[in-house]
């Protein structure tokens, strides 16, 4: 596994902002938009990195489907472990605490 580069990884922190930014107003056509470029900018750092631990985590958090999104922050645990890094645990592991709380709160909405 390659380290992903800060300039390669710039481009999803702006993305994030973009989509940040477009969940400001209600019903934002743009958010689906930057959705999808972030979702194929994470496309183009697994291709040209690896599989990683980061880009696993962060495209979990922005697909809707809960199964998908456990499963991929799972996979992310698993080689952030691998790889001893400590700080990628934890981020991963609080992503999979709030995936939990979310899917129990939609569970009692039901």
């Amino acid at each position: 596994m390659k380290i992903i580069t800060k300039a390669a990884w710039d481009r999803v922190l702006e993305t994030a902002c973009d989509i940040a930014n477009a969940t400001l107003t209600d019903d934002d056509p743009m958010y689906e938009v930057y959705r999808a470029q972030m979702l194929e900018i994470l496309d183009v750092l697994e291709v040209e990195f690896g599989p990683n631990s980061r880009i696993f985590d962060t495209r979990a958090g922005y697909i809707d489907d809960p199964v998908e999104r456990r499963r991929l922050s799972t996979k992310a645990l698993d080689l952030a472990i691998e790889q001893g890094d400590q700080g990628e645990i934890d981020v991963v592991l609080q992503s999979l605490s709030d995936l939990e709380q979310d899917m129990r709160l939609n569970e009692g909405e039901q």
